[in-house]
C-alpha cells in the first residue's frame, strides 16, 4: 500500500539503509532541539528571567541528543519496510516533537502543580498518563498534517537544514552562556555608612549550620561528637542549651532567624514560597542603619531566586558545580535533571561534594579571603556551612557518602554507618569553623564582633522510625544549638537553659546594637529580658504531605498532625519530656485538661501569627532549583 504523503514518484528518495537512518536521526535531533528551546523560552517567560537563556545550548544539545537516539533506535526498527530517507525524516520528526514536549508537560504538572502529592499508581496518576498519551496522539497528527509536503522534499536538504539549525542554536546558546558568568566573584566589600559620628557598633558574624543536631554537640549525651573550635567559641561566649527552631525546613526555619516571625507569619513554607521583598529582616536594618552586609550562602533553599538577597550590599550563593559542563540556567531543563539521575545510577557509589553543595573548606577560604579584605566597621558578614547535611562524605573525601535522594529509606543496619558518616562531617565541620573564627581573629575585627553560632534544625536517625529531616518536629528534628560571643568576650563561659528560640536571634543583634525591635517580632532580647520557663515556643514544617505544628512549654510537648499523613504521625499528642525526653509515649488520654490547654495555646499563637501574614509571591520554581532540591532531598 502506498503512503499517503507520496503523491509523486521522484528518483531523489532512497532505500539505502544509511540513508534512511541519517535522515531520521536527523529528524529526531531537529525535534528535540526544538523542544530545547521552546523549554528554554518557556522558562524565561514563566520564572527565570532573560538569564535563563543562556540554558539554550545545554537544550539544544541535550534534547538534541536525547531525540537522536530516540530517532536510531526507531529508525533502525523501521528499515525492513524500506522506508523512503524523507519519510523516515518526517516520522521522527512528528514524533519527538510531542512525545519529549508531553512528557517535560507532565512532569511539570505533577511537581509544580499538583506539589507531587499525586502517585502515578491512582486515579489521578492514571488521568494524568491518559491526558499524556492522547495529547501526544493528537500532537503527532498535528504536526504530520503540517509538515506533510515535506514528503516530496529532498533528504539531503532535511539532514543538511536540521543540522544547520542546530549548529545555529548551540552557538547562540553559547553566547548567552558567556553572558552569565559563575562563581564566587570577586571579594569587595561596600562602603559602611554608620550615621553615629562616636565609636561604631560592633561588627555581627552570622555562622549557620544546616542540619546540626544540638545534643552532638553536647558532652554526656549517646551522640556527642568532640568539637573542640566551637566548645572553644562557647568557652569565650554564651551558650543556650535550650533553643528551638521555627521548623525543621530549611527556608522557614532561616526565614524565621532573619525575621523572627514564625512560619504562619511569614509564609515561607511550601516549596514555591519565596522571602517577598517587602518582607523586613535584621540584616536590612543594620544595612539601612549604616553596616556593610554580605551573604555568603551555601544551599539551594536560600538563592536570590527564592528573595534572600534583597537588603544585602553582596550576596553570593555558592552553587555546586553541574555534570556535564552545565551551568546554573542550563539545569533548569527537564533533560538536565533526567541525565544528572543517570548520571548518578552508573557512578557505582562515587560521590563529588561539589555536585551537592561546597565543602566546608571552600567556604572558610572564601570567607577568609573577606576577612583579609579589611572590612569595613561596622559590617554583618553570613556565612552558611552545609555539611552535615546529606550527603554524608567519609572524610578524608574518598568518593563515598550515603545521599537521601540515592537512599530515601536505608535499612536499619545502615544506622552506625550513616551516623558515623554523619559525625565524621560535624568534625570536618568544627575545623572549618575553627578556621573562620581564626580569620576574624587575624583581621584585628575580632573584639569588637558580636559571633552567633546556631543551625536551621537537626537531622533524625532513627529517633521516631524516621531518617533526615523535614516531616517531623520532635527534638532531634527541632533542638539546635545556639552560641553567643559578645564583644571582648562578656559573659565568657556562661551556660543558660531559659528558653529560647531562633526568633530570638534578630531582636538580640538589634537590642546589642542599640536599635529597637518591630513590634510584630516574635522573639525577645535575649540579653535584656531572660525567658520565662513557661514560655510557649512554635514550630511547624509542611513538606511531603507531612504537615505539622508542634508547640512547647516548660517540659510539655504537644504535637499535631494532619490525618493520613505519608509518615503515620498522630493526628495529635502530649508528651512529658521530663519523664520521656525522646517523645515516644503520648500521655494526652491521661492528662485530657493539659492537652486541652496546649492546642488552645497552639491555635492561640499560629492564630496570631496567621493574622500577621501579608502577601506571600508564589514562586514558579526552575528546574535548576528543583534539581538542587532534589539532590539534596528536599523534593521527591
Amino acid at each position: 500500500m502506498s503512503n499517503p504523503y507520496i503523491r509523486t514518484k521522484t528518483n531523489i528518495r532512497s532505500t539505502r539503509p544509511l540513508s534512511v537512518i541519517l535522515s531520521g536521526i536527523s529528524g529526531g535531533m531537529l525535534a528535540g532541539a526544538i523542544v530545547g528551546l521552546l523549554e528554554t523560552l518557556f522558562l524565561c517567560t514563566s520564572s527565570g528571567g532573560i538569564a535563563s537563556l543562556s540554558a539554550l545550548w545545554f537544550g539544544a544539545v541535550g534534547y538534541g541528543l536525547a531525540g537522536l537516539v530516540i530517532a536510531l533506535i526507531w529508525s533502525i526498527t523501521r528499515l525492513p519496510r524500506k522506508l523512503e530517507a524523507n519519510i523516515a525524516w518526517l516520522d521522527c520528526f512528528s514524533i519527538m516533537v510531542p512525545m519529549l514536549a508531553v512528557s517535560i508537560a507532565l512532569f511539570r504538572v505533577r511537581r509544580d502543580v499538583l506539589d507531587e502529592t499525586v502517585s502515578w499508581f491512582e486515579p489521578a496518576g492514571w488521568l494524568l498518563l491518559v491526558g499524556a498519551l492522547v495529547s501526544l496522539a493528537v500532537g503527532f497528527i498535528l504536526i504530520r498534517a503540517i509538515l506533510r509536503r515535506l514528503a516530496d522534499a529532498s533528504p539531503r536538504l532535511l539532514v543538511a537544514s536540521s543540522w544547520a539549525v542546530l549548529l545555529v542554536l548551540m552557538v547562540i546558546g553559547w553566547f548567552l552562556r558567556s553572558l552569565s558568568p559563575v562563581g564566587p566573584g570577586s571579594v569587595r566589600w561596600s562602603p559602611a555608612h554608620w550615621k553615629d559620628t562616636g565609636t561604631p557598633p560592633p561588627n555581627v558574624l552570622l555562622i549557620v549550620v544546616d542540619t546540626l543536631r544540638e545534643d552532638v554537640l553536647t558532652q554526656g549525651t549517646r551522640n556527642y561528637v568532640p568539637t573542640p573550635n566551637i566548645d572553644a567559641l562557647a568557652a569565650s561566649g554564651i551558650r543556650f542549651t535550650n533553643c528551638q527552631a521555627q521548623s525543621s525546613k530549611t527556608r522557614p526555619s532561616v526565614t524565621s532567624i532573619l525575621t523572627s516571625l514564625y512560619p504562619p507569619a511569614h509564609g515561607v513554607e511550601k516549596k514555591m514560597d519565596g522571602m517577598p521583598p517587602d518582607l523586613v529582616h535584621f540584616p536590612q536594618i543594620l544595612g539601612e542603619l549604616g553596616y556593610a552586609t554580605v551573604g555568603l550562602v551555601n544551599n539551594i533553599n536560600l538563592t536570590p531566586f527564592f528573595g534572600f538577597d534583597h537588603g544585602f550590599d553582596v550576596y553570593r550563593y555558592l552553587e555546586p558545580s553541574l555534570y556535564f559542563g552545565a551551568n546554573d540556567d542550563a539545569s533548569n531543563l527537564v533533560i538536565y535533571g533526567t541525565a544528572r539521575i543517570l548520571m548518578e545510577k552508573v557512578s557505582a557509589g562515587i560521590y563529588h561534594v561539589r555536585h551537592y553543595y561546597w565543602e566546608g573548606e571552600a567556604v572558610a577560604n572564601l570567607t577568609s579571603r573577606w576577612m583579609r579584605a579589611s572590612p569595613p566597621e561596622p559590617f554583618f558578614l553570613w556565612v552558611y556551612l552545609m555539611d552535615p547535611h546529606d550527603p554524608y562524605f567519609e572524610h578524608p573525601y574518598n568518593g563515598k557518602a550515603t545521599a537521601r535522594v540515592v537512599t530515601p529509606n536505608p535499612p536499619i543496619e545502615q544506622l552506625p554507618v550513616l551516623f558515623d558518616r554523619y559525625s565524621g562531617e560535624v568534625r570536618y565541620m568544627d575545623e572549618q569553623v575553627g578556621r573562620i573564627l581564626g580569620a576574624l581573629q587575624e583581621s584585628g575585627k575580632s573584639e569588637n564582633t558580636i559571633v552567633i553560632f546556631t543551625a536551621d534544625h537537626g537531622e533524625e536517625f532513627l529517633d521516631h522510625g524516621g531518617w533526615w529531616h523535614g516531616t517531623t518536629l520532635y527534638q532531634e528534628a527541632v533542638h539546635v544549638p545556639l552560641i553567643i560571643r559578645l564583644p571582648q568576650k562578656r559573659l565568657a563561659g556562661t551556660v543558660r537553659s531559659d528558653p529560647v528560640m531562633g526568633v530570638d536571634i534578630a531582636p538580640t543583634v538589634l537590642d546589642l546594637v542599640g536599635v529597637p525591635r518591630p513590634e510584630t517580632w516574635a522573639g525577645i532580647p535575649l540579653f535584656s529580658e531572660v525567658a520565662d520557663s513557661d514560655r510557649v515556643r512554635f514550630s511547624e514544617v509542611d513538606q511531603e504531605g507531612n504537615q505539622v505544628r508542634a508547640i512547647r512549654q516548660g517540659n510539655w510537648v504537644w504535637i499535631e498532625a494532619n490525618p493520613g499523613n505519608p509518615r503515620g504521625l498522630l493526628a495529635y499528642a502530649l508528651y512529658d519530656l521530663a519523664n520521656d525526653p525522646g517523645e515516644h509515649a503520648d500521655v494526652s488520654p491521661r492528662n485530657p485538661i493539659q492537652a486541652a490547654e496546649m492546642r488552645n495555646r497552639l491555635l492561640e499563637v499560629r492564630g496570631k501569627a496567621l493574622a500577621q501574614k501579608g502577601v506571600i509571591p508564589q514562586l514558579a520554581i526552575d528546574r535548576a532549583t528543583e534539581e538542587r532540591l532534589r539532590a539534596l532531598g528536599y523534593t521527591k
